[in-house]
């Protein structure tokens, strides 16, 4: 085939022993024309989809047997804060008799999956189980190197030097010089127990939703197969959403427009002058400081915070008014869609209906005043909804200081700032409450640890999927899970076990070994004795 023999292709699937003697593959060149076409399936796949993700209007009309209206041919309906697509589009394909209406599956879609359950996970084991590498070494020089002081002040001798410090729990830190994080924008102060803010912006936008169904419409004498018909259709929900969503590629764009209006985006606060360790319980000894964006681990948990009186739109800055932020009340600043040009409820109303065949009933009951009627008699919700397509709302949230922290850094100019350890990672070691050296190392490998096992679980349990969607590919008319199950927790363990001896050794990597060792046991006596398939042979 004129193909390199890519030894590395056959550890993305299963060991060259397992390829060769328990399905059939002669040589490694076999194995790489396989995954070879997996791959390429693959990135097909990825491209077929963005092509219909992009241009679904053009994919439907080009693809469907016939379209008709929604709705009984009247087409369709938008009202408040749902809608309805204006179109039906109908796709007509032949099954054998009997076979169902349900969706066929293609061997190739379990390669894609393989493919796709297999290699990024790994990748990401990898990447992990190097960060809780270097993790565990930093915490490990930080154990012998810190140097511990004995109160939060500043001591010129310690300059550069890694220190562990605690704050004094009689004094809480406190924001240096008194100064809170602050929005300019909106000339919104946080209250001074809170050392880190945001600004959260939320959008009213529309959002697709696709539907389908399948159905028999007749059969084809010939043959004696069945005909069947696919149905799709699309509804529209509004409401308000984190982040903007593109109506261009809606299957009614013109209808269910989203104006990407973003006046004021979301955007971190941080205490510009830091973080006093020592609360200033002694003015005239400099104390250790931090930024707040270290000491951010440290903090409590978000929480919204409300819009005083003082600063509603009486109190915003000017930029802010003319970013449409005229609307406020105890929790946000509200910006509207100006209804102008192109947003004037009548252009919309005609647009929705020419272009999409959609009754806009928003825009007809704002142009006509029948939605400020409504709104009167408290019903306004009926037409307009919750929100107006391209609105925009900001609210503020931040982290108190704790009362006490523990931290491991480098002394800089009076700052405490991550330390730059010999493997080459940054690192700030920091938790709340007050605690020895000891327990803060032992608290952040632990919470390492925890994490990385976290990860090593959901990436055995998508590698396990892999192995059984790689025995689907390979043996489509009867595939065996239990084989296609020890084959994936194989993969696993050979990266893991490898992984584990190349970062720390022998010593202290008999639980990986084990694991290894146990699955391939497994497999290969579930092989020996024949497996679920009554000891048939395996071939691709």
């Amino acid at each position: 085939m004129g193909l390199p023999k890519c030894e590395s292709w056959l550890k993305f699937g299963m060991p060259r022993g397992i390829v060769t003697q328990f399905f059939g593959l002669p040589k490694t060149q076999t194995a790489c024309v396989l995954f070879t076409k997996i791959f390429l399936h693959h990135v097909a796949s990825i491209a077929h989809r963005i092509y219909k993700k992009t241009m679904q209007r053009i994919y439907n009309e080009m693809t469907s047997s016939r379209r008709r209206k929604a709705m009984g041919g009247r087409g369709g309906i938008k009202m408040g804060d749902f809608g309805s697509g204006g179109r039906v589009y109908s796709t007509d394909y032949v099954r054998p008799a009997g076979s169902g209406s349900g969706a066929q599956c293609n061997p190739s879609k379990f390669g894609v999956a393989s493919c796709l359950c297999t290699v990024i996970p790994l990748i990401a084991l990898i990447v992990t189980e190097r960060s809780l590498f270097q993790t565990a070494g930093c915490i490990e020089e930080a154990g012998e190197s810190a140097v511990t002081c004995e109160s939060p002040y500043v001591l010129d001798h310690n300059e550069g030097s890694l220190i562990f410090v605690t704050s004094d729990p009689r004094h809480s830190p406190t924001l240096k010089g008194g100064t809170a994080p602050r929005d300019p924008y909106f000339n919104y102060q946080l209250p001074s127990e809170y050392g880190i803010g945001k600004r959260v912006s939320e959008y009213c936008q529309w959002a697709e939703m696709r539907h389908s169904q399948n159905k028999k419409t007749g059969r084809k004498t010939e043959k004696g197969d069945d005909i069947y018909t696919t149905e799709v259709w699309y509804t529209y929900h509004k409401a308000w959403r984190n982040r903007q969503v593109n109506s261009l590629f809606f299957d009614n764009p013109a209808a269910y427009h989203n104006p990407q209006r973003n006046p004021a985006p979301s955007t971190p606060l941080h205490a510009k002058s830091g973080i006093d360790l020592s609360g200033n319980a002694n003015p005239a000894v400099a104390g250790l400081s931090i930024s707040s964006s270290d000491m951010a681990p440290a903090m409590q948990n978000w929480q919204r915070l409300p819009i005083a009186k003082a600063h509603t739109v009486a109190g915003v800055g000017s930029e802010a008014l003319r970013g449409g932020f005229s609307e406020a009340d105890h929790q946000y600043y509200y910006s509207r869609k100006p209804k102008n040009g192109w947003n004037n409820p009548l252009v919309q109303a005609g647009m929705s209906y020419l272009v999409d065949g959609i009754l806009d009933v928003n825009s007809i009951s704002s142009a006509t005043g029948i939605e400020s009627l409504l709104g009167k008699a408290g019903l306004g919700w009926i037409t307009k909804g919750t929100c107006e397509a391209g609105d925009v709302r900001v609210h503020f949230e931040g982290k108190r200081l704790p009362k006490s922290v523990s931290l491991v850094g480098q002394q800089m100019g009076g700052t405490v700032v991550p330390m730059m350890y010999s493997n080459g990672q940054a690192m700030l070691l920091i938790q709340s409450g007050v605690m020895s050296l000891e327990s803060l190392l032992k608290i952040s490998l632990s919470d390492a640890n925890f994490w990385q096992n976290v990860y090593r679980g959901c990436v055995l349990l998508f590698v396990v999927v892999g192995g059984i969607c790689f025995e689907h590919y390979s043996n489509f008319q009867d595939p065996d899970w239990v084989l296609g199950l020890g084959l994936g927790g194989t993969v696993f363990s050979v990266l893991f076990t490898v992984l584990q001896l190349f970062f720390y050794g022998v010593d202290d990597s008999y639980v990986a070994m084990g694991m290894l060792v146990g699955s391939v046991g497994c497999l290969g006596a579930y092989i020996v004795s024949g497996g679920g398939g009554g000891g048939k042979s395996k071939t691709l």
